[in-house]
């Protein structure tokens, strides 16, 4: 977790390689229906490249699971 502010707390999953830097960085954000296992896939894709990957949940922080079912 990643804390933003005195009562909120962000979530996130930070992805890197173990060699050593310096990194380009993604900031990778999830769909309508929070993370899935393919964005998980990408991140790991992405770090076996060179990136370094932060998932940032905007959901988690909020206890929404999903908006798929909001979307008109």
């Amino acid at each position: 977790t990643i804390k933003t502010s005195a009562d909120r707390v962000s979530a996130g999953r930070h992805a890197v390689d173990t060699t050593e830097g310096p990194f380009a960085a993604i900031v990778q954000l999830h769909g309508s229906n929070g993370w899935c296992g393919h964005h998980h896939r990408h991140a790991d894709l992405w770090c076996a490249h060179g990136f370094v990957v932060l998932q940032c949940d905007s959901f988690a922080s909020r206890g929404v699971a999903s908006t798929a079912s909001a979307e008109g």
